[in-house]
């Protein structure tokens, strides 16, 4: 077994870089889930400040921590869900010894044999124990619980360390090295390299696109003529775009703090779910990054039936029109990417002709994870169609309109106030919908 300061992981690998370094990239805890072994790190309580690049060590003895160093994370980022995600590589060298090692833990990783192990220093850290199993021990424990002591209904603190004392709780740990090792405190920790691109020569075929998956970067809609409106619903989004000349993707799969169309009954918004998961494969233009697929041809499936069985029927209809990447941004949730080699023209015209519908399900832990993206005739989640210029000239239309109904000359100038009045009333009213969108998702 690991350590008890040390947490359970899995990398994936993807190609390797011209200096003959094999990237790497992977959830290193999440902060919030208990581990295997009875541990849990608290939300916030990893950091990293002032130690980066960290060594990626091969750890032949568990629980050691003291293998030889094989590579480094540069990268630590905190994503959603209290997932602490590193970004490294596993190093190239001239000694055969440690080349071996290396190519060793490649093999290993591939195969998803092995899981990853975090090393800490200064922690802080805290015992807690079920309230209900300290009410019916037989053994007589004296605590006076303070204010300062109480955790939740169910448990109390009885107990704070530091550094190496017991630890069952982490609430502030530093980084220190990342440790691949036999036996991780997680089996759901061991992720494999299946759909990455190990020196397969794809990569300098498509080099240079990795920036296509990354966010569009929607600028303001005054100046940005990706983006459209939704008059009836006041919002700015980019419906699904293909640049035919490159076969560069990208748009919004939902406006944000939209009404699903469909339900009059009430207003179901967006969900503020988990993306990653939806990014399970390894396009060789992304650059190592995972990536996601739009399909065309099978359909939408049924809501409601669980993320597994959702994943398994995008994974067995239609056709993989598109590899993407997805995040969000201020109007709303994004993907980027490319279209697929080879993808039939048909294919490409109906992505064209059509919206995209994300798919989202419970997973077994509770959380909600988009599992699919097909591409639909009608979209429950509505994207803008009028340009800017469109919504410019019809504000104008409008102004014309009173102007040309019943204004006399002497009116004239009380008319063109009135219109300049409209105008910045249809902004306000623009304004206030992005407010309230982003009331929305402070109520969820």
């Amino acid at each position: 077994m690991t350590g008890k300061n040390t947490i359970a992981l899995g990398l994936a690998v993807a190609a390797a870089d011209p200096a003959g370094r094999i990237p790497v990239e992977g959830p290193m805890v999440v902060e919030g889930d208990n581990t295997g072994d009875g541990r849990l790190i608290e939300h916030g309580a990893v950091y990293w400040d002032g130690v980066l690049p960290i060594p990626i060590i091969f750890d032949r003895e568990d629980s050691k921590h003291d293998g030889p160093t094989i590579g480094a994370i540069t990268n630590i980022e905190r994503r959603d869900n209290g997932v602490i995600w590193g970004l490294g590589y596993l190093s190239a060298t001239d000694d055969p010894v440690t080349q071996s090692i290396i190519t060793r833990a490649t093999e290993l990783l591939a195969e998803g044999a092995v899981g990853v192990s975090l090393r800490f220093d200064s922690e802080e850290v805290e015992v807690r124990v079920k309230r209900s199993l300290m009410e019916e021990t037989e053994v007589e424990i004296e605590i006076e619980v303070g204010d300062d002591m109480e955790v939740d209904d169910d448990r109390v603190v009885v107990a704070r360390y530091s550094a190496d004392d017991a630890i069952y709780a982490f609430t502030s740990a530093r980084v220190r090295h990342l440790a691949i090792v036999d036996t991780a405190a997680s089996s759901s920790a061991r992720l494999s390299i299946t759909g990455a691109v190990a020196a397969s020569g794809l990569v300098g075929e498509w080099s240079g696109r990795e920036i296509w998956f990354n966010d569009p970067g929607f600028g303001d809609y005054s100046v940005d003529a990706r983006l459209r409106y939704d008059p009836d619903r006041a919002a700015w989004s980019c419906p699904p775009t293909l640049d035919h000349e490159t076969g560069r993707v990208f748009g919004h799969i939902t406006p944000q703090g939209i009404c699903l169309r469909g339900r009059p009954d009430r207003c179901v918004t967006p969900p503020d779910g988990d993306l990653e998961g939806f990014m399970r494969a390894h396009a060789p233009a992304a650059g190592g990054l995972r990536t996601g697929v739009i399909c065309v041809g099978g359909g939408h499936c049924g809501v409601g039936i669980g993320a597994a069985e959702a994943t398994i029927f995008y994974d067995n209809t239609g056709r993989a029109v598109a590899d993407v990447r997805v995040g969000k941004d201020r109007y709303g949730i994004w993907f980027a990417g490319m279209s697929r080699p080879g993808a039939a023209q048909e294919d490409l015209y109906a992505f064209c002709s059509s919206d995209v519908s994300g798919h989202w399900e419970y997973t077994k832990s509770g959380r909600m994870t988009l599992t699919g993206l097909p591409a639909v005739n009608v979209g429950g989640f509505p994207k803008g169609w009028m340009t800017y210029a469109e919504f410019n000239r019809g504000l104008a239309a409008s102004a014309a309109l009173s102007i040309e109904d019943g204004c006399s000359s002497w009116e004239a100038l009380t008319c063109e106030i009135d219109s300049s009045v409209d105008q910045r009333l249809a902004r306000i009213e623009v304004a206030l919908g992005d407010m309230y969108a982003a009331h929305l998702r402070s109520q969820e």
